[in-house]
């Protein structure tokens, strides 16, 4: 009898620690050590300020924060855990990092490099010609609405460029620069174009008599450089292209090497240094008298 009273309080005390187990293990979400993770948010023009970066536990929101006016941010008391790291800033791609891992006591320095910018022109006032992150060097530019096809576009804003036969060029340029950098960009060449207009991309734009100018034109791609005011022909490929019909057009430029791309397929790649600027823009041109070449642009994304 006597044993059976000294067993007893051992079994109760036995229980209590199974039901209170010691949470010292580093991936117990109830471990009371909690994680915390720090960083700071840039871009190629240096830090980002107002990014938002998002721990998501299993595809759920945990926890979400603000980089300060230097790019800093920091999370504390997180349970322990892996978790995917979201981080967001307008005018920029967002950028994820997967199965990141924080176990409990630990402080993670994760940094966050945003590279890839991008402009849907959907949040600014119709008849603005100079929209976030251009500048106007020639002709007419306007953010007009288009909300046609909203399967080939972000809906419903456009960043819209006109040219007649009395200008050479209707340009916008990004007012970041870039020498090497890979852009894309959807466009459209409106019905009320004549026959003989081209639409594209300028990049790295000196001035204007030195420049590479990549376009689309109703029955062929084409790149062009203008070196000390003279036009020459670099590559080119036939192709269709029909009015109120969205393409995107890709040029890569990396070092010497230029690579070409109409709708993700590749067309051609060239090799040439001769221009050395680093301007990067939008450009619609028109030769044929009495009309007016008119061009929808949208969803444009520079990488550098």
């Amino acid at each position: 009898m006597k044993r059976i009273y000294w067993i007893l309080p051992i079994l109760i005390i036995g229980m209590l620690v199974c039901l209170s187990p010691k949470r010292d293990n580093d991936w117990d979400p109830d471990n009371p050590d909690k994680a915390s993770v720090v960083g700071k948010v840039e871009g190629p023009d240096g830090a980002i300020k107002d990014a938002q970066i998002s721990l998501l536990l299993n595809e759920e929101m945990y926890d979400s924060v603000f980089t300060d006016g230097e790019g800093f941010y920091e999370i504390t008391e997180i349970d322990p855990g892996i978790y995917t790291i979201h981080c967001k800033a307008v005018h920029f791609n967002p950028v994820e990092v997967c199965a990141e891992s924080l176990p409990a006591g630990t402080d993670t320095t994760l940094d966050i490099y945003m590279g890839s910018m991008y402009f849907g022109f959907d949040e600014e006032i119709e008849g603005t010609q100079e929209p976030f992150g251009f500048s106007v060097l020639s002709g007419n530019w306007a953010v007009i609405q288009d909300a046609g096809q909203p399967g080939e576009h972000s809906t419903p804003m456009v960043y819209n460029g006109k040219d007649t036969v009395d200008t050479d060029f209707t340009v916008a340029v990004f007012d970041y620069k870039a020498y090497d950098f890979t852009l894309n960009a959807n466009l459209k060449v409106v019905d009320i174009a004549g026959s003989e207009w081209t639409a594209g991309i300028i990049f790295r734009y000196v001035d204007d008599r030195n420049f590479y100018f990549l376009g689309i034109a109703p029955n062929s791609i084409f790149l062009h450089k203008r070196f000390m005011n003279i036009d020459h022909p670099m590559d080119s490929s036939v192709v269709t292209i029909s009015t109120e019909t969205w393409y995107n057009l890709k040029v890569q430029a990396c070092g010497t090497n230029i690579s070409v791309f109409l709708d993700d397929d590749s067309v051609f790649s060239v090799d040439d240094n001769s221009i050395s600027g680093d301007s990067v823009g939008l450009w619609v041109s028109n030769y044929q008298t009495n009309t007016t070449a008119s061009v929808n642009f949208d969803d444009v994304t520079l990488c550098r």
